[in-house]
């Protein structure tokens, strides 16, 4: 009887990674299998997708709602997807940083793009 009082306590101590596509996530999170105050850290792969009509932007959505939510890591090698007037560069990246409630952070600055 002790070991399953225990095995929980272990089980709740122990980091875990959960690892699963946004439309899986997006499901895990509606159906409250996994509220979001039980996460700490969510990982955005291609984040440059949020401020497209995509499921992380139903998944951010969802974070409006929670008062404790998790941190937020977006990650991104082409963060426009290739095609952006300079001009509109600022622009965009301030909607990524919105939509993500986060900043983003760049190797360089932005200033010149060829």
């Amino acid at each position: 009887m002790l070991e399953f009082e225990i095995c929980p306590l272990i089980s709740y101590l122990l980091p875990q990674v959960l690892v699963m596509t946004c439309h899986i996530f997006l499901h895990v999170l509606r159906s409250q299998t996994l509220p979001l105050s039980k996460i700490n850290l969510v990982v955005f792969d291609d984040c440059h997708l949020a401020i497209t009509e995509h499921p992380y932007c139903d998944i951010m959505k969802l974070f409006e709602e929670c008062t404790f939510g998790p941190r937020i890591l977006g990650l991104t090698a082409s963060i426009l997807n290739g095609k952006c007037d300079p001009s509109e560069l600022e622009q965009k990246i301030q909607n990524l940083e919105r939509m993500l409630k986060s900043n983003a952070e760049t190797a360089t600055d932005l200033v010149v793009l060829d």
